[in-house]
């Protein structure tokens, strides 16, 4: 596929006029036979789409980081080999394979995230979220990703009811600037007491 510095788009609702673009991406979906390469679906900004939603794309941080899960892999072997030595029973580390898998879980499966209108989802095949605008009452990001809570102040509950975000390495930076800025745009300033 070649590599295009800038797309242009256009406009679906037919308008003249209506071509925008967007430096750095190429129009989405973007399909790779790379396993785990991303997929971007480039919001059109226009007068009916004004904030330019919806921002969609994929993370799969164990294809996206391959001498990473290797290692994860690995360790997780040891530990389950180390368990079957001691206990002498394959119950134990079928168990902590489990155990460590569902811990990592959103490092080992691919998640899709999606901001729309009404939110943000983050289809996940274990731990699929949603969140409302409304309900986002804390955000932070750096390089890597970010993190959505639905309470002001940080809680042991925030891996629970809140959307962990995971920039891929692929993904281009005015897209993850997009993000950031319409989650700031969008969700409920803090000050009001979190539920």
């Amino acid at each position: 596929m070649p590599s295009a510095a800038t797309s242009t788009m256009a406009n679906p609702s037919g308008a003249t006029g209506g071509i925008e673009t967007v430096p750095g991406v190429r129009p989405g979906p973007i399909r790779s036979s790379t396993p785990g390469a991303t997929t971007h679906a480039v919001p059109i900004v226009s007068a009916a789409n004004p904030v330019g939603v919806p921002i969609e794309w994929r993370a799969f941080p164990a294809a996206e980081r391959p001498w990473a899960t290797v290692g994860a892999v690995a360790v997780i072997a040891a530990l389950a080999g180390s368990a079957w030595v001691l206990t002498g029973s394959i119950a134990w580390p079928a168990f902590s394979v489990v155990v460590l898998f569902l811990a990592l879980c959103r490092y080992f499966l691919p998640t899709h995230y999606r901001f729309d209108e009404q939110g943000v989802v983050a289809a996940h095949p274990i731990a699929p979220k949603r969140l409302r605008w409304n309900e986002i009452r804390r955000c932070g990001f750096d390089d890597r990703g970010g993190f959505l809570g639905r309470r002001v102040r940080p809680s042991l509950l925030d891996g629970v009811t809140g959307v962990h975000l995971t920039f891929p390495p692929t993904m281009p930076a005015g897209l993850r600037e997009a993000v950031v800025s319409l989650v700031r745009d969008r969700a409920e300033r803090p000050g009001r007491a979190s539920r």
